[in-house]
């Protein structure tokens, strides 16, 4: 089977729906969001459309990220979006090294990334 990463996902959202599959799981009109990995707010953005009076907070170590979510963050006045501008774990660690590159923001972590990689 000769699937790439695109082909994957294209098929996998094809079949799954991200509103309904978290509505399901979720039967509260004002729930309390943790967004970990928060990138540039488009998931915050979904959630405040599904649930507006949502409390969501953002998890984000990618400073490259921060001008987007702080945009986010000062768009709904009402405290209602808290950015973290920090990743979240089992351990407490100050000055973790988190790899990042030029690519894309969708991918970082704490282990190094191969860019000579097909697949994420």
């Amino acid at each position: 089977m000769n699937n790439n990463n695109q082909e994957r996902t294209k098929k996998y959202l094809g079949n799954f729906n991200r509103e309904k599959t978290i509505k399901y799981l979720n039967k509260e009109d004002h729930p309390v969001i943790f967004d970990v990995g928060a990138n540039n707010g488009s998931s915050a953005i979904e959630f405040k459309e599904w649930w507006p009076k949502a409390m969501i907070h953002c998890f984000e170590p990618q400073e490259e990220c921060w001008v987007d979510l702080n945009k986010l963050e000062k768009e709904y006045n009402d405290s209602s979006i808290i950015l973290n501008k920090c990743a979240i774990g089992n351990n407490t660690k100050n000055n973790a090294t988190f790899y990042t590159h030029d690519l894309t923001t969708g991918q970082s972590g704490f282990h190094k990334i191969s860019t000579e990689s097909k697949d994420s």
